[in-house]
């Protein structure tokens, strides 16, 4: 971050992770912060045509505020290119950062975001229209758009497993308990010991 971020920026900025819910009020430079992430992020990226994304609240918004301030930073880099009908800064890495309204849901269906490509860790045929598919990270519609990519629609999706949790036989909206064993198995993976507090999630539905 290059652009003379406040300590509570910096601190953030040093902190981040994956996934951030960041409560700040009015004035933070909430905006200036996403872009400076957005754009540290596809600076560095070592992968190949990596994809992110800034969604405002409304398309206006990112037009006429979050574009400008775009352009401003993404200008003390090398070559980048301004698509102005399309919100779009391409860099010379060949990573993307594109704006967003949340007002337009439908153009966001389907995008490729966070610079990661999609990978199926194992892929067993079950029928002549069926097929087990086991993913081993999580990405926004990550198997209904691999099968489109090579020209198949998938037209009905069941989760029967996340980590050591299984779907069984339980009824579409139903819930159940976890077990003492399930709940030991994901302090497991979470890298928690047994007398660790885990998240309340018993009643979440499977």
């Amino acid at each position: 971050m290059t652009h003379g971020a406040w300590p509570l920026q910096q601190e953030l900025h040093h902190r981040r992770k994956r996934f951030n819910v960041i409560v700040a009020h009015r004035r933070f430079g909430k905006t200036v912060l996403g872009i400076s992430e957005l754009l540290h992020a596809a600076a560095k990226t070592k992968r190949k045509a990596a994809r992110y994304a800034y969604l405002a609240p409304f398309q206006r918004q990112a037009k006429a505020v979050v574009w400008d301030m775009l352009k401003e930073q993404a200008r003390s880099l090398k070559e980048p290119r301004f698509h102005e009908g399309e919100l779009r800064c391409d860099l010379k890495n060949g990573a993307r950062i594109s704006l967003y309204g949340g007002d337009d849901p439908d153009s966001l269906r389907g995008i490729y975001l966070d610079g990661q490509r999609a990978q199926i860790a194992r892929l067993v045929s079950v029928g002549p229209t069926r097929l087990r598919v086991v993913l081993r990270q999580g990405v926004n519609r990550q198997i209904r758009r691999m099968f489109y990519e090579i020209g198949y629609e998938v037209e009905r999706l069941l989760r029967t497993r996340v980590g050591t949790l299984r779907l069984g036989d339980l009824p579409r909206g139903n819930w159940r308990p976890l077990t003492r064993a399930e709940l030991t198995s994901l302090r497991s993976v979470e890298g928690r010991g047994p007398s660790q507090k885990f998240p309340a999630i018993d009643r979440r539905r499977l």
